[in-house]
């Protein structure tokens, strides 16, 4: 083991190496320990994360041989895998799942790690809360900041931080206690179900703050827009200063088109937390839905500039420049979208309608039909077929 200069070099540059290949913000590293420094009880659930969710799911140590991680990746499963901190293999059988908390208990008899409430990172010290991740060879903290006006014993913490958050990451308090563990992350906040568990925190965000079931039911691409409405409500009932609630509220009035609605629902959540950028492209695609296609443009712009890789406001760029007639720079956005989503839906219509726009007639019918199969239920798209499939002579 190297030492002193020399040695504290050595682990910067493997750390940096780490973080580029991972894509983590250099704001991240505002303390960073070797992965075999003893007493870090974190774990890694060695499981395939579901699409869309962050790398490197991890698990916390809470009691002996007890752990708790995401239920979101554990997804049900009756074992599951995990890598300790010093390179041990071991599989864990669930336990049981807090399903309104968003929490997955653990137990395995191999593991021989301390509880986390153990120990009390440097990088802490004087703050309120902070984060903690694994990184390659490193383990990252990242002071992080609570939203909203919340009661300390409320169900869920939730915080807002720098790029993606992994799921089952420990949260402390500034004296090093353990203080909840992420569940989920909307936009740029993230929530942390509070610890301990009890049946009241439970029973709140089950009544309250029913966070975990939107989140899961928007993940579930199900389209229970009503229910979703619902659960919405009564979460913006308990926290009308949470962003999120509202717009999630606004996603599911647009998803029953009932957009004048959703508009009011958007600019409300827009106007409470404008550095939120899912606020913002779903702000964006309520004024594409309306017509309003240049104001959409210039949100989903600001929502890129908040965070550059969302494919959804690509996508939704790309639909707005193709309403105003715009072939070239819907195909750019268009590119732009598969690129960091080969599935995504918006830039498929948006090609089938910039090649409308060209006249090529037949390549927009295919386009638009695979759209449609997708999305059975967009009007838009239909009327966008029926006009391609009139000019391609095609009358099925």
């Amino acid at each position: 083991m190297k030492g002193g200069e020399e040695g504290r070099a050595a682990v910067a540059e493997a750390i940096e190496r780490a973080r580029r290949a991972i894509g983590i913000p250099e704001s991240w590293l505002v303390d960073v320990v070797a992965k075999r420094a003893p007493g870090w009880a974190v774990v890694e659930v060695d499981m395939l994360p579901p699409g869309g969710l962050p790398d490197l799911p991890q698990g916390v140590v809470v009691a002996r041989n007890r752990v708790l991680a995401a239920a979101a990746i554990v997804a049900g499963a009756r074992e599951v895998p995990l890598r300790t901190i010093d390179g041990r293999r071991l599989r864990a059988r669930l336990v049981r799942v807090h399903e309104a908390l968003g929490l997955a208990e653990l137990a395995c008899r191999e593991l021989r790690l301390p509880p986390a409430e153990r120990f009390a990172p440097a990088a802490l010290r004087d703050r309120r809360f902070g984060l903690m991740g694994l990184l390659g060879d490193g383990i990252a903290i990242q002071p992080v900041r609570r939203v909203g006006p919340q009661a300390d014993d409320g169900p869920f913490v939730p915080l807002r931080a720098t790029g993606d958050v992994p799921p089952g990451a420990p949260v402390f308090d500034g004296r090093g206690r353990l203080a909840g563990v992420v569940a989920c992350q909307m936009g740029s906040i993230a929530y942390a179900a509070r610890l301990p568990v009890t049946e009241g925190r439970v029973r709140a965000a089950r009544e309250r703050l029913p966070v975990m079931e939107v989140y899961a039911r928007m993940r579930s691409g199900a389209c229970e827009w009503d229910r979703i409405e619902a659960a919405a409500r009564r979460w913006i009932g308990h926290a009308p200063w949470d962003a999120n609630a509202w717009g999630v509220l606004a996603a599911s009035l647009r998803g029953q088109e009932r957009l004048d609605e959703a508009l009011d629902a958007a600019q409300r959540a827009a106007r409470l937390d404008p550095d939120q950028f899912t606020v913002r492209w779903t702000h964006a695609e309520v004024l594409r839905a309306l017509g309003r296609s240049r104001e959409a443009i210039e949100e989903a712009e600001a929502a890129l500039r908040l965070a550059p890789t969302i494919a959804a406001a690509h996508g939704i760029i790309a639909r707005a420049r193709a309403a105003l007639g715009d072939a070239e720079g819907a195909e750019a956005a268009a590119a732009r979208a598969l690129a960091l989503a080969p599935d995504s839906y918006s830039a498929l219509v948006a090609l089938g309608h910039a090649a409308l726009l060209r006249g090529h007639h037949e390549q927009a019918v295919e386009r638009l039909r695979r759209a449609a199969e997708r999305e059975p239920y967009d009007p838009e798209v239909w009327h966008l077929l029926g006009v391609a499939a009139a000019r391609a002579g095609d009358r099925e």
